[in-house]
């Protein structure tokens, strides 16, 4: 997370992370505010979008995607908010077992592998010939 990349506040990270015992405080006051009244504030919903090049003419729109950057600290606060709803929803087990996105040790290969249990264990149980296709997207 210590890049140097800035968003719209041109605050870096180092800057950040340099000034911590100043900034600290007024993070935790903002992220329990936020909390607090369930609003988090419109200036700080802004990025810096910045166009990088992929491939082809240089000249044409259609060879940049877009690139938001946040500010920093708002890359903290949203790591510290994410990281209490998704304790939050696993303690009190609000998320199936069937979950895999954005969960922790679980991915898409997870979810084949889960998919190819259920599908041998239901092909041994049952007589009846079972046809599986599965298209892979490149």
């Amino acid at each position: 997370m210590w890049k140097k990349a800035t968003g719209p506040d041109k605050i870096s990270p180092l800057a950040i992370k340099d000034n911590k015992c100043f900034i600290v405080p007024i993070l935790v006051f903002l992220i329990n505010l936020v909390i607090e009244t369930s609003v988090f504030p419109d200036c700080l919903k802004t990025s810096r979008v910045t166009p990088i090049f992929n491939k082809g003419d240089k000249k044409s729109p259609n060879n940049y995607r877009p690139i938001s950057f946040l500010s920093t600290a708002v890359k903290i606060e949203e790591k510290i908010l994410s990281n209490q709803i998704i304790i939050f929803l696993e303690s009190n087990s609000i998320l199936t077992d069937c979950q895999f996105g954005f969960r922790k040790g679980r991915n898409t290969t997870s979810a084949i592998n889960l998919l190819m249990e259920q599908l041998y264990k239901n092909f041994n149980q049952t007589s009846q010939k079972l046809l599986t296709l599965l298209i892979t997207i490149f």
